[in-house]
């Protein structure tokens, strides 16, 4: 799925990404990369779900919490938005973000 996405191929790599999810659902890595394919696509409630998906295997990590205020903010669920950048904040107050926005800003 990784190297599909690499070359572009999103279709592909979603395919690919999905089958691991079948075998392994607790997958961290790959619910983080089908949420982000989601939101590349403009789904962001399939996206929404990835995102619930990864958190309930736990061990959130910053990028994460970004991309799911991302979410929320596309989906126009401020207070959700600011629950997540707040976590982002209060649990990693050293992480900026990737892009010069502010996490949860679209």
């Amino acid at each position: 799925g990784a190297c599909a996405l690499d070359a572009g191929d999103t279709a592909q790599a979603e395919e690919y990404l999905r089958r691991v999810v079948e075998l392994d659902p607790t997958n961290a890595q790959v619910l983080y990369q089908l949420a982000e394919l989601q939101v590349a696509k403009g789904d962001f409630l399939r996206a929404r779900a990835f995102i619930q998906r990864r958190e309930s295997v736990g061990n959130i990590d910053p990028q994460t919490l970004e991309l799911a205020a991302r979410i929320e903010t596309a989906l126009g669920d401020r207070a959700a938005a600011d629950r997540y950048n707040a976590r982002l904040r209060s649990q990693f107050p050293e992480y900026r973000p990737s892009t010069p926005e502010q996490p949860g800003t679209p």
